[in-house]
Protein backbone atom coordinates (compact mmCIF):
# COMPACT_ATOMS: atom_id res chain seq x y z
CA UNK A 1 0.00 0.00 0.00
CA UNK A 2 1.71 3.80 -0.99
CA UNK A 3 1.72 5.29 2.36
CA UNK A 4 1.23 9.44 1.54
CA UNK A 5 2.78 11.31 4.28
CA UNK A 6 1.08 14.66 3.39
CA UNK A 7 -1.00 16.47 0.92
CA UNK A 8 1.28 16.42 -2.74
CA UNK A 9 4.53 15.10 -1.91
CA UNK A 10 5.05 11.82 -1.63
CA UNK A 11 8.51 10.01 -2.11
CA UNK A 12 6.50 6.45 -2.67
CA UNK A 13 4.57 8.05 -5.32
CA UNK A 14 7.36 9.81 -7.09
CA UNK A 15 9.49 6.48 -6.79
CA UNK A 16 6.42 4.76 -8.00
CA UNK A 17 6.15 6.61 -11.20
CA UNK A 18 10.09 6.86 -11.81
CA UNK A 19 10.24 3.80 -12.17
CA UNK A 20 7.15 2.89 -14.36
CA UNK A 21 7.95 5.97 -16.82
CA UNK A 22 11.63 6.61 -16.58
CA UNK A 23 13.20 3.42 -18.82
CA UNK A 24 10.06 3.94 -21.39
CA UNK A 25 11.09 7.77 -21.65
CA UNK A 26 14.80 6.67 -22.44
CA UNK A 27 13.49 4.00 -25.03
CA UNK A 28 10.79 6.36 -26.58
CA UNK A 29 13.53 9.35 -26.87
CA UNK A 30 15.94 7.33 -28.95
CA UNK A 31 13.30 6.11 -30.94
CA UNK A 32 11.57 9.10 -32.10
CA UNK A 33 15.37 10.77 -32.16
CA UNK A 34 16.21 8.18 -34.53
CA UNK A 35 12.80 8.94 -36.55
CA UNK A 36 13.49 12.76 -36.33
CA UNK A 37 16.83 12.06 -37.64
CA UNK A 38 15.93 9.53 -40.53
CA UNK A 39 14.82 12.66 -42.60
CA UNK A 40 18.85 13.21 -42.89
CA UNK A 41 19.42 10.03 -44.18
CA UNK A 42 19.17 11.03 -47.80
CA UNK A 43 21.50 14.14 -47.38
CA UNK A 44 24.15 11.69 -45.51
CA UNK A 45 23.88 9.34 -47.86
CA UNK A 46 25.02 12.08 -50.60
CA UNK A 47 28.30 12.63 -48.86
CA UNK A 48 29.08 9.07 -48.75
CA UNK A 49 28.51 8.46 -52.06
CA UNK A 50 28.87 11.62 -54.28
CA UNK A 51 31.62 13.11 -52.02
CA UNK A 52 33.38 10.18 -50.69
CA UNK A 53 33.23 11.21 -47.08
CA UNK A 54 34.61 8.57 -44.30
CA UNK A 55 32.30 6.70 -42.20
CA UNK A 56 33.70 8.36 -39.41
CA UNK A 57 32.51 11.83 -40.22
CA UNK A 58 29.34 10.35 -41.13
CA UNK A 59 28.86 8.46 -37.68
CA UNK A 60 29.80 12.39 -36.31
CA UNK A 61 27.10 14.24 -38.32
CA UNK A 62 25.15 11.63 -37.12
CA UNK A 63 25.08 12.23 -33.46
CA UNK A 64 25.32 16.25 -33.63
CA UNK A 65 22.13 15.47 -35.39
CA UNK A 66 20.84 13.80 -32.70
CA UNK A 67 21.85 16.53 -30.21
CA UNK A 68 20.28 19.54 -32.66
CA UNK A 69 16.48 17.20 -32.66
CA UNK A 70 16.52 16.81 -29.07
CA UNK A 71 14.42 19.19 -27.99
CA UNK A 72 11.89 18.26 -30.37
CA UNK A 73 11.76 14.61 -29.63
CA UNK A 74 11.82 14.54 -25.32
CA UNK A 75 8.26 16.25 -25.53
CA UNK A 76 7.08 13.38 -27.69
CA UNK A 77 8.97 10.77 -25.88
CA UNK A 78 7.63 11.83 -22.37
CA UNK A 79 3.94 11.56 -23.95
CA UNK A 80 4.89 8.29 -24.88
CA UNK A 81 5.97 7.49 -21.92
CA UNK A 82 3.09 8.87 -19.82
CA UNK A 83 0.68 7.35 -21.52
CA UNK A 84 2.26 3.95 -21.45
CA UNK A 85 2.93 3.74 -17.90
CA UNK A 86 0.23 5.40 -16.68
CA UNK A 87 -2.42 3.22 -19.02
CA UNK A 88 -0.93 0.30 -17.72
CA UNK A 89 -1.43 1.49 -13.93
CA UNK A 90 -4.80 2.07 -14.78
CA UNK A 91 -6.05 -0.75 -16.38
CA UNK A 92 -4.33 -2.79 -14.02
CA UNK A 93 -6.38 -1.12 -10.83
CA UNK A 94 -3.27 0.43 -9.41
CA UNK A 95 -4.36 3.93 -9.89
CA UNK A 96 -7.78 3.13 -8.05
CA UNK A 97 -6.36 1.04 -5.66
CA UNK A 98 -4.34 4.37 -4.75
CA UNK A 99 -7.67 6.24 -4.92
CA UNK A 100 -9.32 3.87 -2.32
CA UNK A 101 -6.70 4.74 0.21
CA UNK A 102 -8.00 8.27 -0.64
CA UNK A 103 -5.14 9.47 -2.76
CA UNK A 104 -6.83 11.71 -5.15
CA UNK A 105 -5.93 11.93 -8.95
CA UNK A 106 -4.64 15.10 -8.03
CA UNK A 107 -2.04 13.96 -5.59
CA UNK A 108 -1.41 10.89 -8.53
CA UNK A 109 -0.71 13.86 -11.17
CA UNK A 110 1.46 15.47 -8.99
CA UNK A 111 4.72 13.34 -9.33
CA UNK A 112 4.18 13.68 -12.89
CA UNK A 113 3.34 17.07 -13.11
CA UNK A 114 7.06 17.46 -11.02
CA UNK A 115 8.96 15.21 -14.04
CA UNK A 116 7.13 17.75 -16.72
CA UNK A 117 8.33 20.71 -15.03
CA UNK A 118 12.02 19.29 -14.54
CA UNK A 119 12.04 18.46 -18.32
CA UNK A 120 10.35 21.54 -19.22
CA UNK A 121 13.89 23.68 -17.67
CA UNK A 122 16.18 21.17 -18.90
CA UNK A 123 14.88 21.53 -22.59
CA UNK A 124 14.48 25.27 -21.86
CA UNK A 125 18.12 25.31 -21.21
CA UNK A 126 19.27 22.82 -23.85
CA UNK A 127 17.64 25.08 -26.48
CA UNK A 128 19.51 27.92 -26.03
CA UNK A 129 22.69 26.95 -25.40
CA UNK A 130 23.67 23.20 -25.90
CA UNK A 131 21.36 22.11 -28.92
CA UNK A 132 22.68 25.67 -30.87
CA UNK A 133 26.52 24.40 -30.01
CA UNK A 134 25.19 21.49 -31.26
CA UNK A 135 24.05 23.17 -34.45
CA UNK A 136 26.74 24.95 -35.40
CA UNK A 137 29.35 21.98 -34.96
CA UNK A 138 26.76 19.95 -37.49
CA UNK A 139 27.04 23.34 -39.83
CA UNK A 140 30.72 23.59 -39.36
CA UNK A 141 31.29 19.91 -40.05
CA UNK A 142 29.11 19.93 -43.16
CA UNK A 143 31.04 23.60 -44.23
CA UNK A 144 34.86 21.44 -43.69
CA UNK A 145 33.39 18.40 -45.35
CA UNK A 146 31.83 20.36 -48.13
CA UNK A 147 35.40 22.63 -48.81
CA UNK A 148 37.42 19.75 -49.07
CA UNK A 149 35.81 17.97 -52.43
CA UNK A 150 33.98 21.50 -53.37
CA UNK A 151 35.90 21.94 -56.71
CA UNK A 152 35.87 18.26 -57.95
CA UNK A 153 32.14 18.33 -57.02
CA UNK A 154 30.70 21.04 -58.83
CA UNK A 155 29.05 20.58 -61.76
CA UNK A 156 27.48 23.01 -64.45
CA UNK A 157 24.09 23.95 -65.20
CA UNK A 158 22.97 22.46 -61.62
CA UNK A 159 21.76 24.36 -59.04
CA UNK A 160 24.49 23.59 -55.80
CA UNK A 161 22.59 23.97 -52.42
CA UNK A 162 24.52 23.71 -49.40
CA UNK A 163 27.36 25.44 -50.71
CA UNK A 164 28.96 27.02 -47.84
CA UNK A 165 25.25 27.72 -46.78
CA UNK A 166 24.71 29.17 -50.36
CA UNK A 167 22.40 28.05 -53.39
CA UNK A 168 25.25 28.58 -56.51
CA UNK A 169 24.81 28.04 -60.38
CA UNK A 170 27.29 27.67 -63.08
CA UNK A 171 26.43 27.76 -66.92
CA UNK A 172 29.93 26.31 -67.66
CA UNK A 173 32.73 25.14 -65.48
CA UNK A 174 36.49 24.73 -66.46
CA UNK A 175 38.10 21.87 -65.10
CA UNK A 176 41.65 23.07 -66.07
CA UNK A 177 41.72 26.04 -64.20
CA UNK A 178 38.51 26.12 -62.12
CA UNK A 179 37.16 29.05 -63.72
CA UNK A 180 32.85 28.93 -63.98
CA UNK A 181 30.89 31.67 -66.83
CA UNK A 182 27.32 32.99 -66.16
CA UNK A 183 27.73 32.12 -62.44
CA UNK A 184 24.49 32.70 -59.90
CA UNK A 185 24.48 32.79 -56.53
CA UNK A 186 21.69 33.20 -53.52
CA UNK A 187 23.45 33.73 -49.96
CA UNK A 188 20.32 33.42 -47.12
CA UNK A 189 23.14 32.64 -44.52
CA UNK A 190 21.79 35.61 -42.48
CA UNK A 191 18.03 35.17 -43.33
CA UNK A 192 17.42 38.99 -42.28
CA UNK A 193 19.28 40.14 -45.39
CA UNK A 194 19.62 37.51 -48.29
CA UNK A 195 20.90 38.92 -51.61
CA UNK A 196 21.63 37.54 -55.00
CA UNK A 197 24.49 37.77 -56.94
CA UNK A 198 25.28 37.48 -60.64
CA UNK A 199 28.77 37.36 -62.80
CA UNK A 200 30.14 36.71 -66.18
CA UNK A 201 32.85 34.77 -64.20
CA UNK A 202 34.19 33.23 -61.55
CA UNK A 203 37.18 31.27 -60.25
CA UNK A 204 37.50 29.06 -56.57
CA UNK A 205 41.32 29.13 -55.07
CA UNK A 206 41.45 27.06 -52.21
CA UNK A 207 43.78 28.17 -49.49
CA UNK A 208 44.43 25.31 -46.96
CA UNK A 209 47.17 26.66 -44.86
CA UNK A 210 44.51 29.74 -44.14
CA UNK A 211 41.63 28.02 -43.81
CA UNK A 212 39.16 29.35 -46.84
CA UNK A 213 38.15 29.47 -50.58
CA UNK A 214 38.11 32.21 -52.36
CA UNK A 215 35.54 32.73 -54.82
CA UNK A 216 36.39 36.18 -56.82
CA UNK A 217 33.94 37.36 -59.14
CA UNK A 218 34.24 39.22 -62.40
CA UNK A 219 32.02 41.36 -63.92
CA UNK A 220 29.11 41.39 -62.07
CA UNK A 221 26.08 42.85 -59.44
CA UNK A 222 25.05 42.20 -56.52
CA UNK A 223 20.89 42.26 -55.36
CA UNK A 224 19.75 42.75 -52.12
CA UNK A 225 16.91 41.73 -51.38
CA UNK A 226 14.70 43.73 -48.64
CA UNK A 227 11.53 41.20 -48.53
CA UNK A 228 9.03 44.00 -47.93
CA UNK A 229 7.51 45.97 -50.84
CA UNK A 230 7.70 49.15 -48.69
CA UNK A 231 11.99 49.19 -49.10
CA UNK A 232 13.39 50.29 -51.45
CA UNK A 233 15.46 47.14 -53.59
CA UNK A 234 19.14 47.75 -53.90
CA UNK A 235 21.90 46.89 -56.98
CA UNK A 236 25.25 47.10 -56.70
CA UNK A 237 27.45 46.55 -59.54
CA UNK A 238 31.16 45.54 -59.54
CA UNK A 239 34.23 44.44 -61.32
CA UNK A 240 35.43 42.70 -58.94
CA UNK A 241 34.47 40.88 -55.97
CA UNK A 242 36.40 38.77 -53.62
CA UNK A 243 33.86 36.31 -51.02
CA UNK A 244 36.06 33.88 -48.82
CA UNK A 245 34.37 30.85 -47.47
CA UNK A 246 35.76 29.85 -44.46
CA UNK A 247 35.95 26.17 -43.69
CA UNK A 248 35.70 27.14 -39.99
CA UNK A 249 33.04 29.27 -38.91
CA UNK A 250 34.52 31.68 -35.87
CA UNK A 251 32.78 34.40 -33.80
CA UNK A 252 33.21 36.55 -36.58
CA UNK A 253 30.96 34.71 -38.50
CA UNK A 254 27.97 34.33 -35.91
CA UNK A 255 25.73 36.56 -38.06
CA UNK A 256 25.48 33.68 -40.73
CA UNK A 257 24.12 31.06 -38.55
CA UNK A 258 20.78 30.02 -38.88
CA UNK A 259 18.26 31.12 -35.73
CA UNK A 260 18.66 27.84 -33.87
CA UNK A 261 22.33 27.91 -33.89
CA UNK A 262 22.24 31.54 -31.62
CA UNK A 263 22.82 30.98 -27.95
CA UNK A 264 20.38 32.46 -25.66
CA UNK A 265 22.88 35.64 -24.95
CA UNK A 266 23.60 36.26 -28.71
CA UNK A 267 20.09 35.93 -30.23
CA UNK A 268 18.50 38.53 -26.87
CA UNK A 269 21.26 41.12 -28.03
CA UNK A 270 20.60 40.81 -31.14
CA UNK A 271 16.56 41.07 -30.51
CA UNK A 272 17.84 44.53 -28.39
CA UNK A 273 19.85 45.92 -31.25
CA UNK A 274 17.81 45.26 -34.64
CA UNK A 275 15.60 48.06 -35.38
CA UNK A 276 11.87 47.09 -34.76
CA UNK A 277 9.73 47.07 -35.88
CA UNK A 278 11.41 45.13 -38.56
CA UNK A 279 11.29 41.46 -40.27
CA UNK A 280 14.54 40.64 -38.59
CA UNK A 281 13.40 41.69 -35.16
CA UNK A 282 9.99 39.23 -35.59
CA UNK A 283 12.26 36.68 -36.52
CA UNK A 284 14.67 37.02 -33.59
CA UNK A 285 11.14 37.31 -31.36
CA UNK A 286 9.77 33.82 -33.44
CA UNK A 287 13.12 32.04 -32.47
CA UNK A 288 12.93 32.83 -29.03
CA UNK A 289 9.61 32.34 -27.68
CA UNK A 290 9.72 28.90 -29.75
CA UNK A 291 12.62 27.67 -28.09
CA UNK A 292 10.47 27.95 -24.45
CA UNK A 293 7.56 26.85 -26.01
CA UNK A 294 8.92 23.63 -27.25
CA UNK A 295 10.49 23.27 -23.35
CA UNK A 296 6.85 23.87 -22.03
CA UNK A 297 4.92 21.39 -24.33
CA UNK A 298 6.58 18.89 -21.72
CA UNK A 299 3.79 20.14 -19.04
CA UNK A 300 1.30 19.82 -22.03
CA UNK A 301 2.01 16.12 -22.82
CA UNK A 302 2.55 15.08 -19.80
CA UNK A 303 -0.91 16.27 -18.99
CA UNK A 304 -2.32 14.98 -21.97
CA UNK A 305 -0.58 12.00 -21.34
CA UNK A 306 -2.01 11.27 -17.89
CA UNK A 307 -5.44 12.65 -18.19
CA UNK A 308 -5.82 10.64 -21.48
CA UNK A 309 -4.72 7.20 -19.69
CA UNK A 310 -7.30 7.60 -16.73
CA UNK A 311 -9.79 8.42 -19.30
CA UNK A 312 -9.29 5.61 -21.51
CA UNK A 313 -10.62 2.09 -21.43
CA UNK A 314 -8.20 0.21 -23.21
CA UNK A 315 -4.49 -0.38 -23.24
CA UNK A 316 -2.45 2.39 -24.73
CA UNK A 317 0.58 0.50 -24.99
CA UNK A 318 1.45 -0.39 -28.77
CA UNK A 319 -0.99 1.99 -30.34
CA UNK A 320 0.73 4.72 -27.70
CA UNK A 321 3.86 4.94 -30.22
CA UNK A 322 1.29 6.01 -33.34
CA UNK A 323 -0.57 8.13 -31.36
CA UNK A 324 2.12 10.38 -30.32
CA UNK A 325 3.25 10.57 -33.64
CA UNK A 326 0.13 11.88 -34.99
CA UNK A 327 0.04 14.59 -31.94
CA UNK A 328 3.67 15.59 -33.07
CA UNK A 329 2.69 16.04 -36.46
CA UNK A 330 -0.52 18.10 -35.43
CA UNK A 331 1.21 20.22 -33.00
CA UNK A 332 3.46 20.51 -35.50
CA UNK A 333 1.45 21.89 -38.23
CA UNK A 334 -0.22 23.99 -35.38
CA UNK A 335 3.55 25.42 -35.04
CA UNK A 336 4.49 25.69 -38.65
CA UNK A 337 0.80 27.87 -38.96
CA UNK A 338 1.92 29.86 -35.91
CA UNK A 339 5.05 30.91 -37.02
CA UNK A 340 3.74 31.96 -40.55
CA UNK A 341 1.30 33.74 -38.46
CA UNK A 342 3.85 35.94 -36.87
CA UNK A 343 6.22 36.32 -39.37
CA UNK A 344 3.20 37.69 -41.65
CA UNK A 345 2.42 39.97 -39.24
CA UNK A 346 -1.16 38.53 -38.51
CA UNK A 347 -0.64 37.89 -34.59
CA UNK A 348 2.41 38.81 -32.09
CA UNK A 349 5.00 36.17 -32.05
CA UNK A 350 4.35 36.09 -28.20
CA UNK A 351 0.64 34.93 -28.89
CA UNK A 352 1.02 33.00 -32.44
CA UNK A 353 4.38 31.12 -30.84
CA UNK A 354 2.26 30.35 -27.50
CA UNK A 355 -1.09 29.62 -29.10
CA UNK A 356 -0.08 25.61 -29.82
CA UNK A 357 0.70 25.43 -26.37
CA UNK A 358 -2.58 27.08 -25.30
CA UNK A 359 -5.11 25.03 -27.64
CA UNK A 360 -3.40 21.42 -26.59
CA UNK A 361 -3.73 22.19 -23.07
CA UNK A 362 -7.36 22.62 -23.31
CA UNK A 363 -7.78 19.04 -24.08
CA UNK A 364 -6.28 18.00 -20.24
CA UNK A 365 -8.39 20.58 -18.57
CA UNK A 366 -11.99 19.44 -20.66
CA UNK A 367 -11.04 15.21 -20.00
CA UNK A 368 -10.56 16.71 -15.95
CA UNK A 369 -13.48 18.73 -15.90
CA UNK A 370 -16.20 16.20 -17.61
CA UNK A 371 -14.72 13.15 -16.14
CA UNK A 372 -12.10 12.84 -13.57
CA UNK A 373 -13.49 15.58 -11.20
CA UNK A 374 -15.19 15.18 -8.43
Amino acid sequence: MVEFSNRYFSWSLFKYFFREILPIFVIGTLVFLSIVVSFQALRLVDFVLSRGVPTSAIFQLVLHSYHSMLTIAVPIAFLFAVLWGTSRAHLDGEILGMQVNGISLSQVFFPIFSFSILLAVLCAYAANYSVPRGNRKFESMLTRLGARTVIRNLKPKVFQEGFFGMVLYADEISELNDEMKRVFIYDERDPAYPYAITAKSATLRKVESMGYITLRLADGSIHIDKKSAAEQQQKINFDIYDINLNFETGDDAVKYYKLPSLEYDVLVKAIRDVAKPSKPHTLYLVEYHRRFSMAFSCIVFGALGFFLSIVSRRSMGSSSIVFCLMVGVVYWLCFVLANAAALQGWAAPVFAIWAPNVVFSLVPIILYRRHLRP
